[in-house]
């Protein structure tokens, strides 16, 4: 390319858009040739083989011909290198090695790098010299007679200038068997706008039809129109959330690659297993637990799984085993990373936390072994010997915790020493607009989850008693159920302050139940987030509040964050 020549920015766009999304296939098919052993890939099946080599051959080959469309040479020269090893691979002329599936992948990091800088450029001169360490990296692992050449052959056919968006939908194994997709690319600010005007719309609604001017009226065919204006919201609502919702499939794939450079790190040969990869998340949340997914595995590779020796000493397979799992459960999404390692070490845990005083002897003796798991994710703690170029620091959980916390989602650690540990992410479907419980206490209203609601009752005065700590607790169904009250929470006067003259909500989540006490129960009505401003969150010290919403009366009410009255 001249240095005179000028990109279309829009068709750089098309073209960085599809080659992310080719890259995004072909880096798992990559991975998926061997299952993360130091000796080298051992594939499922001859037949696998062939499939991955020829997807990956196809997909490096429609880079090479966009990128040769736009002249960018040196995106175009490093993917035909790489196409150069798949086709004597899939000619059968060498077998495949796990030097080669090295290379393979550290090409697909240089042409994710390199896209990005096309975009900050409009060309890719800059990526000379790392293209021609690959390709002479290439050059070396052929087979003679085939050699890499310098410039991609000019007869090429560029896919891009046929159809751009039809290779990046056709799936990995049996492209003939699939329905054809009808794609259209948006961006992700019309969505969002689009989202937040169906937000606004719920409002409006609520407030029409809540209206205190149609108090005492007569009307015939309101009711009937004002349902039928639900329902349509409603709808739209739906569609709004769908058109937000990806498969966390791209987010496994990603971490698929992590684990098995994790792997060859440490010389810990992992059996890496996934499920659940259709399960469908907001994007935004998918983008939120992306890098505590990595610190997660990161810890678990490092800390959780032993090296191949100390297994067979505790006479466990040599080969270790990570799980990453996806499902929906009560209203949300359960992300859930499991492994077979060392489980947590409860005593030495216990001895960081009193060393740093975060917590006393006495409440060391009374926690549970999910509270103690839940000291890992204090800022700076670790209970690591040593540090490594991975982990040790104490800052990777931390970051968990924080990333978590900013999208109202939960994190659980359940471990048995010498069995493994399993984390469980609780995510929220969305943060857009949520069905909410409208509660209230003295003068103010406030909104709760709908989904984290088992039951609300009034309690007799025999139910209620007084623990020697001072905790209220209410039996219910031979169960005893730790109470809170709301107007102490948020330093506000009730109606009511005994208990059986109020109402108590029982708040179930992840197998974690409390019962708030309120004066009142309103009634439910859909419920648009707003977030809070940074003022009201630090300064003013809004206790467990996750947002705000618009009432039909325009008053703002704050929406409880059910997440952290269950922490308590």
């Amino acid at each position: 390319m001249s240095a005179t020549t000028t990109l279309d920015p829009e068709f750089l766009e098309v073209f960085v858009q599809e080659s992310t999304d080719l890259l995004d296939t072909l880096e798992p098919v990559i991975v998926g040739f061997g299952n993360l052993t130091q000796e080298g890939p051992v594939l499922a099946s001859a037949e696998a083989l062939a499939q991955g080599i020829q997807e990956s051959f196809r997909l490096f080959h429609t880079i090479k011909g966009n990128a040769t469309y736009l002249e960018l040479t040196h995106l175009a020269t490093t993917a035909h290198a790489a196409e150069d090893l798949l086709a004597q691979i899939r000619a059968q002329t060498r077998p495949l090695s796990a030097e080669d599936v090295d290379l393979l992948c550290k090409t697909c990091d240089f042409m994710r790098t390199g896209l990005e800088q096309v975009v900050e450029h409009q060309h890719d001169h800059h990526l000379a010299a790392e293209s021609a360490v690959l390709v002479d990296a290439f050059r070396a692992l052929l087979t003679p007679p085939a050699a890499v050449e310098a410039e991609p052959p000019p007869e090429l056919e560029p896919a891009l200038a046929a159809e751009p968006t039809q290779e990046a939908a056709t799936p990995t194994a049996h492209p003939s068997s699939s329905p054809k997709r009808h794609d259209l690319r948006v961006d992700l600010e019309k969505i969002d706008t689009f989202t937040n005007l169906i937000g606004e719309l719920v409002i409006v609604k609520n407030m029409l039809v809540q209206s205190p001017d149609l108090e005492g009226l007569e009307l015939e065919h309101f009711p009937k129109a004002a349902q039928e204006m639900g329902k349509i919201v409603r709808e739209l609502q739906d569609i709004a959330l769908a058109i937000r919702m990806i498969p966390v499939s791209g987010l496994f794939n990603r971490m698929n690659r992590v684990v098995r450079d994790l792997s060859r790190q440490f010389s810990k040969p992992v059996q890496w297993i996934t499920e659940g990869d259709e399960t469908e998340m907001d994007k935004s949340m998918v983008e939120k637990i992306s890098d505590p997914l990595v610190h997660l595995i990161r810890n678990a590779m490092d800390h959780g799984l032993e090296s191949p020796e100390e297994r067979l000493a505790q006479g466990k397979p040599k080969q270790g085993t990570l799980k990453l799992s996806a499902r929906h459960e009560e209203g949300q999404i359960l992300v859930r990373l499991e492994d077979d390692g060392l489980g947590l070490n409860r005593d030495k845990i216990v001895r960081k936390a009193l060393e740093r005083e975060l917590i006393t002897e006495e409440e060391a003796a009374e926690l549970t072994d999910r509270e103690v798991a839940a000291l890992i994710f204090l800022p700076g703690f670790s209970t690591a010997d040593k540090v490594t170029g991975v982990s040790g620091r104490g800052v990777g959980m931390d970051v968990v915790k924080q990333n978590l916390s900013s999208i109202s989602g939960r994190i659980i650690v359940d471990s048995v020493p010498g069995q493994g540990t399993c984390i469980n992410l609780y995510i929220p479907l969305t943060l857009a607009i949520i069905d909410g419980m409208i509660v209230r206490v003295g003068r103010s209203r406030f909104i709760l989850p709908v989904h984290t609601i088992r039951e609300s009752f009034r309690p007799s005065r025999g139910a209620i008693t007084v623990t020697p700590d001072g905790q209220e607790t209410v039996k219910l169904r031979h169960r005893l159920f730790p109470v809170l009250r709301l107007h102490t929470l948020q330093g506000i006067a009730p109606d009511h302050t005994a208990l059986e003259q109020g109402i108590l909500i029982l708040l179930d989540s992840a197998g974690q139940q409390t019962c708030l006490f309120v004066d009142e129960i309103l009634g439910q009505q859909q419920t648009v987030i707003k977030p809070l401003s940074h003022y009201l969150t630090q300064v003013g010290q809004m206790n467990y509040v996750s947002g705000c919403t618009i009432m039909s009366n325009g008053e703002v009410s704050l929406i409880l964050d059910s997440n952290g009255l269950l922490a308590l």
